[in-house]
């Protein structure tokens, strides 16, 4: 029988795990604390502005493994490695939203903020949806990923007529430049716990999903992608809220992870998804800082631009798989 998807499935999940998948976790672990030292002491000569890059750095990690994990998680759920945030609409909603509030309620306090942030995030994807729904395409992964190429454009195109029929361009500016990564107390008291807490409740529901069986599975998995669904809406938002609308981290990391890791079980696969998606998140934040030091250069474009090879190629293996299907 040939292999529909390329996701992992949990309940082939092995025993024991190969040494390559460990070899490579440590090799990502190892990266990560290089471009830390390389971050907190990068263009920064006293006192105060290490200080400021130590919560920046910190932010980045934290974006960087909320975004992946969330593209990983997505993937997971849907069996569909063409899925992301940013592919079906939840970064472009949570984007749409804040710039709406900082339109129309400036004086809006952070808490509030972050509330409508969530609120974008499960409106884009149930906008990317709704959709989908309504195409014809009979693969249904064509016919996701279609739909969220859709509403993102919508989105976007919303976006960029508020963003012209408005002079805020200095409010808004955090949406396509990550100057909010700095900032401490956002950094500690609400990206950290919703970050560690989210990861380890994606990790320990894959766990439990692992053992059952297809009938018991079926019923209970509602829950399971309900909550975890959840989970990438918050990582998601809040991400976006800090960072501005990095593209496509979630097709690039998962993409990487199977092709060199050989479809790992996806307990590993989350764990190396948050790994690296720090890695790249920060390494990009390095190049742009080192680039030009006094204005940081946007990360969003560069993530963008190294996504789309990646979701193109998933695409047209979608669509490859299709054609032999129903040749």
């Amino acid at each position: 029988m040939s292999r529909s998807t390329a996701i992992p499935d949990a309940s082939a999940t092995p025993q024991r795990v190969p040494h390559y998948i460990v070899m490579v976790l440590i090799i990502g672990v190892v990266l990560a604390i290089v471009e830390c030292y390389f971050s907190v002491t990068i263009n920064n000569e006293n006192f105060y502005s290490r200080y400021s890059s130590i919560f920046r750095t910190l932010g980045c990690i934290l974006v960087g493994a909320c975004l992946a994990v969330s593209g990983t998680v997505m993937q997971y759920i849907s069996r569909n490695t063409m899925t992301s945030p940013s592919t079906m609409g939840l970064t472009q909603g949570t984007a749409l939203a804040l710039c709406i509030i900082i339109i129309f309620s400036p004086s809006l306090n952070q808490w509030m903020i972050m509330v409508w942030a969530i609120a974008g995030a499960a409106l884009g994807g149930l906008f990317a949806y709704s959709i989908a729904k309504l195409l014809p395409w009979k693969v249904k992964s064509l016919r996701q990923i279609s739909g969220g190429i859709v509403a993102v454009c919508i989105i976007t195109c919303i976006s960029i007529m508020m963003y012209s029929s408005y002079s805020t361009i200095d409010y808004i500016d955090h949406l396509v430049n990550p100057i909010m990564l700095g900032n401490p107390r956002f950094t500690i008291w609400v990206l950290l716990p919703v970050t560690v807490v989210a990861i380890l409740i994606c990790w320990s529901l894959s766990l439990r999903v692992q053992h059952r069986s297809d009938a018991v599975r079926s019923v209970s998995l509602s829950w399971a992608t309900l909550i975890c669904m959840f989970m990438v809406i918050l990582m998601t938002s809040i991400s976006t809220m800090l960072a501005g609308p990095l593209g496509l981290v979630g097709i690039i990391i998962p993409s990487i992870l199977r092709f060199f890791l050989k479809n790992p079980p996806i307990r590993w696969l989350i764990l190396g998804s948050a790994i690296y998606g720090s890695v790249l998140i920060l390494g990009l934040d390095i190049i742009s800082r080192t680039i030009d030091p006094i204005f940081d250069i946007s990360v969003m474009p560069i993530t963008v631009i190294i996504g789309a090879p990646f979701l193109i190629y998933q695409i047209g293996k979608e669509i490859e798989k299709t054609i032999l299907r129903y040749s």
